[in-house]
């Protein structure tokens, strides 16, 4: 923003920049203002209000938001309507609403609009707002009104701005709706969150400003596979979920992440919305080897309980193991101690993680095997990895029964993995607490044995090949 104006000779007079830099994606926040203290700074302000006015992508002349409408809604609605304009019982929001700004005084009054309940219908909603614009129009209007007040009226995206403050000097602050923006960003660093303002205020790019800034890293020749592990624990327990995504490079799977989940950076989308603690990793395969080159935010720390389930999430998912049975561990410390052995993977009481050859597991198996080949003597005939694999799928319910019986005794409280003779993954069996904290032992066990899982990895080192290139 530059301020412009005309001298009494009609010379054009240009003010200092302003400059300012706001999030398009995500939760709309304040990054940076050349203004330094942005509450003591007019312009500063009023250049806030601008950018503001122009953040809904639909009905914007000069939208700066990246992502779409349902995005934007998500966070506008959240953190202004429903935060701001609550009916009394609190039980509903008003969607449209008033800010006044006394042009002395500068004292601030919020206005709901009646009959504007988002639990109303559609045409009564639009004859309310019909009549407050009416009366937003006229309370602003020093000629039809004595409240000598300027502001901006709200319904749900959208404003509506004050006039009628032009001076004789010719300013262009007071020109059109421009005092209004500055009134609108006054109360935006009022009512928004202090992390979403916190970097304006600072007026530069301060350090909890660091989980945006992303840069995509290696943008790779080709479409790569990333995974998305994560542990989430909310109101309803912990649960894992993993995902795959198809992109060219890690910047790309994170701006999808941070759209989709709040999780993915715990950004907080209002006071209404709880976010769930999560660790989560995005993890890229190699020549049989996993590398993790990124985690959700700063706060997740790779070797934390969390994310170590969330890594073992990963390596049980059934999408790595449905093509052929894998040997997760081929390019880690050697297992020849296990060579030969059926084995199990569980957590102590201590929470230590031991790998052990399972006698009663490889006994019940031998008996499975022997009654599947009874059943299907045409098996008789087949590949040895094609019997193994028979063998494997019809023995792992058993396991699983096996565990979900012993483990209420507390020998396998956290449940187990299983692994077969030439250490392939076979399945995985809950235990007795949360479902989830059986991934945590074949994530410890292999981040002990694995060394690409220890520390976050760049990109190069996971076979990406290509050019640096920042995100746009």
């Amino acid at each position: 923003m530059q301020r412009v104006y005309r001298h009494r000779n009609a010379e054009t007079k240009l003010g200092a920049y302003t400059h300012m830099a706001v999030l398009g994606s995500g939760a709309p926040r304040i990054l940076w203002s050349s203004t330094g203290d942005i509450k003591n700074c007019k312009h500063g302000q009023t250049l806030l209000g601008y950018i503001w006015r122009n953040s809904d992508p639909s009905g914007s002349p000069r939208p700066f938001w990246k992502d779409g409408r349902s995005d934007f809604l998500k966070y506008h609605a959240w953190k202004w309507t429903q935060a701001v304009a609550m009916t009394k019982d609190r039980q509903d929001y008003f969607k449209s609403f008033s800010v006044y700004e006394h042009r002395v005084t500068g004292k601030v009054e919020l206005k709901v609009c009646p009959g504007t309940e988002s639990k109303k219908g559609a045409a009564a909603i639009s004859a309310a707002q019909k009549k407050c614009v009416a009366e937003f129009t006229k309370d602003t209007n020093p000629v039809r009104s004595d409240k000598n007040v300027r502001g901006f009226f709200v319904s749900g995206t959208q404003f509506i701005f004050s006039k009628h403050e032009d001076t004789p000097d010719g300013d262009e602050m007071n020109k059109g709706e421009v005092p209004a923006y500055g009134a609108l960003g006054r109360w935006i660093l009022q009512t928004l969150p202090k992390e979403d303002t916190d970097a304006s205020i600072k007026g530069s790019l301060s350090r909890s400003n660091g989980d945006i800034f992303k840069v995509e890293g290696l943008w790779n020749n080709k479409i790569a596979n990333f995974w998305v592990a994560a542990m989430v624990e909310d109101d309803k327990g912990k649960r894992v979920e993993v995902r795959k995504e198809r992109a060219r490079a890690v910047g790309t799977v994170e701006l999808r992440m941070m759209r989709r989940e709040p999780w993915w950076l715990s950004r907080s989308q209002g006071p209404f919305v709880t976010i769930p603690r999560a660790a989560g990793v995005i993890l890229v395969e190699d020549n049989n080897e996993w590398f993790p080159v990124a985690v959700n935010n700063d706060a997740t720390q790779l070797d934390s309980r969390p994310a170590i389930t969330a890594i073992g999430s990963l390596l049980a998912d059934k999408r790595l193991h449905a093509s052929k049975p894998r040997n997760l561990f081929e390019k880690c410390k050697a297992q020849s101690n296990f060579d030969g052995k059926i084995t199990v993977i569980y957590e102590l009481w201590t929470s230590d993680t031991i790998r052990e050859e399972c006698k009663w597991c490889a006994q019940d198996y031998a008996e499975t095997a022997a009654a599947l080949l009874k059943a299907r003597p045409g098996l008789r005939k087949a590949s040895k990895e094609r019997k193994q694999r028979a063998f494997d799928k019809a023995y792992a319910p058993k396991f699983k029964a096996a565990i979900k019986e012993k483990a209420p005794m507390g020998e396998y409280k956290f449940g187990a993995t299983l692994l077969n003779k030439k250490h392939e993954f076979i399945t995985i069996a809950e235990g007795a607490d949360s479902p989830a904290d059986v991934y945590f032992a074949l994530g410890k066990y292999a981040r002990e044995n694995c060394r690409t899982l220890q520390q976050i990895a760049d990109p190069r080192k996971a076979g990406f090949k290509g050019q640096p290139r920042k995100a746009n």
